[in-house]
């Protein structure tokens, strides 16, 4: 019995624990699906007109190699594609940690479902047996009472037909007095 109580208070602490991992609040520990979104539309919108930039600068600078201007405009545009490429390059490591978090702790949900799934087997277990010993008592005192009941009807009728029986002999076998009249 007491070895039950010891299982059920580990069961409840581990579906407390299973519960307080569920409640995490998961809209602060991972980021919206649709921030990410925005983000990569920000940087796709960006990147047409820089890619632009780039091509004419690098047209401007490749007809005259020695123009300082073209350089400098082609350098500052090269920048600016390399930013973008940047920010990219940090939304998809972003992307990336955040769906290895979620994995991870989707894998430990998972296998502290798998705990409690074969806990639960065991508790049903236990609970079957109590349950058809339970049964198993509730037959054995039905019988129990129909064996009663029939003792209990037997032992009234032998005590009618014992008062029934003593009065038939009694009046039977009753001395009969001869009274003679004089």
């Amino acid at each position: 019995m007491s070895i039950c109580i010891e299982k059920n208070e580990n069961l409840n602490n581990t579906v407390h624990d299973l519960e307080q991992t569920i409640r995490k609040d998961v809209s602060k520990e991972y980021s919206n699906p649709s921030v990410f979104r925005n983000q990569l539309n920000e940087i796709t919108d960006k990147m047409p007109p820089v890619l632009n930039v780039f091509e004419k600068a690098f047209i401007n600078y490749e007809k005259n190699k020695q123009d300082t201007e073209a350089q400098s405009i082609l350098n500052t545009s090269k920048n600016s594609l390399e930013k973008l490429i940047t920010e990219l390059f940090m939304l998809e490591n972003n992307i990336d940690k955040n769906t290895e978090d979620l994995n991870a702790n989707l894998k430990l949900l998972y296998e502290e479902i798998d705990i409690l799934k074969k806990e639960n087997k065991k508790l049903k277990k236990t609970y079957n047996q109590f349950e058809s010993t339970a049964d198993a008592s509730d037959e054995m005192l039905g019988d129990f009472q129909t064996i009663y009941d029939i003792r209990y009807l037997k032992a009234w009728s032998i005590s009618i037909s014992l008062i029934i029986g003593i009065y038939m002999m009694i009046t039977i076998f009753k001395p009969t007095t001869n009274t003679v009249k004089k």
